[in-house]
Order: C-alpha cells, then structure tokens, then sequence
C-alpha cells in the first residue's frame, strides 16, 4: 500500500456476480492490547458480517496478527471440495481438500493454479496447488 494511513479498501462477498455488494471503506495500522493489528471500518455492513464482527461500528473492527507468513493474498474457495496437488498438475492430486468457503493463504500463482494453504481451528495446516477455477475470483466483479 502507498501513501499514509487510512488506506482505502473495497469489499465485496465474493459470490457476487454484480457490484451492488461493493462496500469500499478504510484499512488504518493501529494498536490492540499492545500489539500491532489493522482496523477495518465500513460505512454498512455486509449481509451475515455483523453477526462475526461490526465493521460499521465506530471503532470499527480490529485484528491482531497471529502468525506472521510471507502469502500475498486471500482467496475463498468456491467449489463443493478444492483438492490439494503436489504440483500445478491435474496428475498429482492428493486426498486433502478445502470445502466451499474455506479461506486460504496464497503464495503463489500461475496460470490456473495457485499454491496455498489452509489452517484449520484445530493449528493443523495443508498446503498445495489448487486449482484457481474451484476459487471465487480475486477481484471485485466488473462494473
């Protein structure tokens, strides 16, 4: 990101095939209990969110980093089961898999694929190619 604090951030659930959905609002470094975190304010909220965090709140919503990693973006998995590879090949196919809505860390991209990983509640993580078709697109949709 470039310039100062607060950067602005658009948001959109990621089914959405229109823009209607597109709330664009604030991201802005902060302190939380005396460690580094990122506060997220928007000036309504999307659909469920409320029900998880209040991004329309005042304050906003803040989070702390739990762990720190080198992935460059989130993606959402969008297909009933996204199956982990081995490499960016239909022909290394693995048994682990991410259901519809799991979020991943994404490391990598090439053409169709992705390389990324996925933590469970439980600390356990998988990581490996999936395909980027079975995810839902990086990008808000076209105008």
């Amino acid at each position: 990101m470039k310039g100062p604090p607060p950067y602005t951030i658009d948001t959109w659930f990621p089914a959405d095939k229109t823009r209607k959905d597109l709330i664009t609002g604030s991201l802005t470094p902060v302190e939380s209990d005396g460690a580094a975190a990122l506060k997220i304010k928007l000036p309504k909220e999307h659909g469920g969110c409320w029900n998880v965090e209040h991004f329309a709140d005042d304050d906003g919503a803040s989070f702390q980093l739990d762990a720190p990693g080198k992935w460059k973006t989130i993606r959402v998995v969008s297909a009933q089961r996204a199956y982990f590879h081995d490499d960016a090949s239909e022909s290394k196919k693995r048994k682990a898999y991410a259901v519809k809505g799991n979020p991943l860390r994404v490391y990598e991209s090439r053409p169709g694929w992705v390389y990324a990983e996925f933590g469970n509640p439980d600390g356990k993580t998988t990581a490996g190619w999936i395909k980027e078709s079975e995810l839902f697109p990086a990008d808000p949709p076209a105008k």
